[in-house]
């Protein structure tokens, strides 16, 4: 065998790698959706649950508002915070942290599950928001004023119109 023959077949097994590869990641693109989109129901089943096994929803609120504040304070900053400032900043935005027993160790929690969502990342010392985290924060700041929602933000059939609008995201992308 002649080394142009040998090169044609290692260029044909490329091939067959490369074909591999590009449906396998197709494969997993579309996997992952479907992973987003079941994430988003539960969180919705999750916020009707505690609303109805609580009575008021409260936790589940705090934890949203949470959340949403410290993508906002990462979002407005100019440069990585702490956690420690991440907790000034939320209180000097208003934000009520009096119900956590432990505020460092909650707003830790937070941006580590952010991280997992790949929405914040570590930098230089601290925290910034990432580009999937400026998505999440323009999407915490739409207004809900359309398809049966009421000016105080909820729906008329009792749902969560964030998420809705997630969802529907997520399905466009």
């Amino acid at each position: 065998m002649t080394f142009w023959d040998q090169l044609k077949m290692n260029k044909s097994k490329y091939h067959k790698a490369l074909h591999s590869a590009r449906a396998e990641f197709d494969r997993l693109i579309r996997e992952r959706v479907e992973l987003d989109d079941r994430i988003v129901h539960l969180e919705q089943t999750i916020f009707g649950l505690v609303g109805l096994s609580e009575g008021n929803g409260h936790s589940a609120s705090r934890l949203l508002r949470l959340t949403g504040a410290i993508r906002q304070v990462l979002g407005n900053a100019t440069g990585p915070l702490r956690p420690p400032s991440i907790g000034r900043e939320l209180l000097e935005h208003g934000l009520n942290l009096s119900h956590y027993s432990n505020k460092l160790a909650t707003i830790h929690n937070t941006l580590s599950r952010l991280e997992r969502q790949r929405e914040v990342t570590q930098f230089d010392g601290g925290w910034i928001i990432t580009e999937k985290g400026r998505l999440a924060l323009r999407m915490d700041a739409l207004d809900f004023t359309s398809n049966g929602s009421h000016s105080n933000g909820s729906h008329s059939n009792g749902s969560h119109p964030k998420k809705s609008r997630r969802t529907q995201a997520r399905r466009r992308a």
